[in-house]
């Protein structure tokens, strides 16, 4: 066996992709055929023998992985379902920033929830809920004591009021899914902000600059440029594609050339992880 490490991976992403259609699309009895075959055609290879119990090794491991990645985030999304629509107080930590068209969004980790008095409508609350990941978002127009994305930095400290809200899911085949999207990105829910305080915390000074930076240059590239151009800037050198034209990035993605833009914007993801 020449690539060990190959056998290792395909065997792991063969587990998790075991479970995963078993769980979402009701191809259990598929998936474990190919899984199946791909053990009878590993043994049919010279030596091929030897390596099966580690290939299947890895399969096991991978689908006990996806199963225990099920599980967790069925739990959370129970968190979720059992705060939403109370009006509740959320305590978390700022992770991400970001304000366009009137609209500031941050994203909360470490959150705790807990149902504020007299919001219950009628359910029992026996404890505070832990959701790790929480999508906030308000108007800065709607009133003048909501504060602006300039105030934060990452790694403080935020309370904010509101009603927690599930992403949508499709209803349709091939409909846009919210609920999957978001979940990929490892967010469990979302709150319309009605009230929010900044209460402090241990600011991450390196994410923070970076930050800093990444805004101020995404600042000067919409004032030097032309709309239409500054989104195409903007994505290809900063990696953040909210400005670029819909049109445009269609035209991207048709010419299969829009991964690009993703490239493009990478190395800057890459210091930003190794920052935090």
């Amino acid at each position: 066996m020449k690539r060990p490490l190959c056998l290792i991976a395909g065997g792991f992403v063969l587990g998790e992709t075991v479970v995963l259609l078993s769980l979402t699309s009701g191809l259990l009895i598929p998936a474990l055929l190919a899984a199946g075959t791909g053990a009878v055609c590993l043994k049919r290879r010279s030596k091929g023998a030897v390596w099966l119990p580690v290939f299947l090794l890895f399969v096991l491991l991978g689908m006990g992985r996806a199963g225990d990645t099920k599980l967790e985030w069925d739990a959370r999304e129970r968190a979720c379902m059992e705060m939403a629509g109370v009006y509740s107080e959320l305590h978390g930590r700022v992770s991400a920033v970001e304000e366009s068209e009137g609209k500031v969004q941050i994203t909360l980790e470490e959150n705790v929830v807990r149902p504020l008095a007299g919001s219950g409508e009628g359910r029992s609350f026996s404890m505070s809920r832990q959701i790790p990941c929480v999508l906030v978002s308000w108007k800065t127009d709607a009133t003048e004591d909501m504060p602006d994305a300039r105030d934060f930095k990452l790694g403080s400290n935020v309370t904010v009021r509101g009603k927690l809200e599930l992403f949508a899911r499709a209803r349709n085949p091939g409909e846009f899914d919210s609920r999957n999207y978001y979940r990929v990105q490892g967010v469990d829910c979302r709150m319309y902000g009605e009230e929010v305080e900044i209460s402090g915390g241990d600011v991450s000074p390196l994410p923070e600059l970076l930050r800093q930076i990444r805004e101020k240059a995404k600042q000067n590239i919409m004032r030097s440029a032309a709309a239409e151009d500054a989104g195409i800037f903007s994505a290809a050198v900063l990696g953040d594609k909210k400005a670029l034209d819909s049109e445009i990035k269609d035209l991207y993605q048709k010419n299969g050339i829009a991964h690009l833009l993703a490239i493009s914007g990478l190395h800057l993801s890459i210091i930003g992880m190794g920052g935090i």
